[in-house]
This record gives structure tokens, C-alpha cells and sequence, in this order.
């Protein structure tokens, strides 16, 4: 079945539900990725983020070694800006950092 459930709350010990639709149970899990852009139980987004930078990371140093030391300046820029900003600013108004951790973790790339 292509259904999942996710339950957001604060709490340490949720209540558990368990919901079926024709004899199927929904299979419960605590992160769920959807769109792009992953939840987990509390809604922080902190895997989100991780994983975000880490991609952005990744494509970063795919330009570095790509392009080589004599391209310009603003060559580099435009690669930044088209390979790797547009994955760090998909969805940001779902998953805008409210904690200095995470707000560090995206400026260092």
C-alpha cells in the first residue's frame, strides 16, 4: 500500500492509533518524505536540513572540480546560484530554520 502515517506530537509517548481503510493497516512510521521535503514526528526539520546541506555539499564540490582555479568569479557564481541555491531554497517556507544550529549549518554553504 502506498499510505503511510505519521503522527506529529510533542509528546514522548503518543498515543498510538491504528488506522485501516478496506482491511489494510496503515503502516506507521516516524519520518515520511513527501514532495521533496521530509517530516519527522515533531515537525523540527532538522533531518530535513541535514540532508539539504549535505546535497548542497555534494554539488558544490561537484562545481570545484568540474570548472577548475581559471574560471572566473562570476562563472562560479552563477554555477552556485543555479545548481545548488535552488536546492537549499525549495519549500524554505515549509521548512524555515527557527534554530541557530540549523541557520549555521545553511549559511556554511
Amino acid at each position: 500500500m502506498k499510505c503511510k502515517l505519521l503522527t506529529i506530537t510533542r509528546s514522548r509517548n503518543p498515543v498510538v492509533f491504528y488506522y485501516d481503510l478496506d482491511g489494510n493497516i496503515f503502516e506507521s512510521t516516524g519520518t515520511f518524505k513527501d514532495l521533496g521535503v521530509i517530516f519527522d514526528k515533531k515537525l523540527c526539520f532538522n533531518s530535513h536540513i541535514k540532508f539539504i546541506v549535505a546535497k548542497s555539499n555534494r554539488v558544490c564540490g561537484m562545481i570545484k572540480r568540474s570548472i577548475g582555479y581559471n574560471v572566473p568569479q562570476n562563472v562560479k557564481l552563477l554555477l552556485y546560484k543555479t545548481l545548488a541555491r535552488p536546492l537549499l531554497e525549495y519549500a524554505s517556507l515549509i521548512w524555515s530554520p527557527y534554530l541557530k544550529k540549523n541557520i549555521l549549518l545553511l549559511e556554511c554553504v
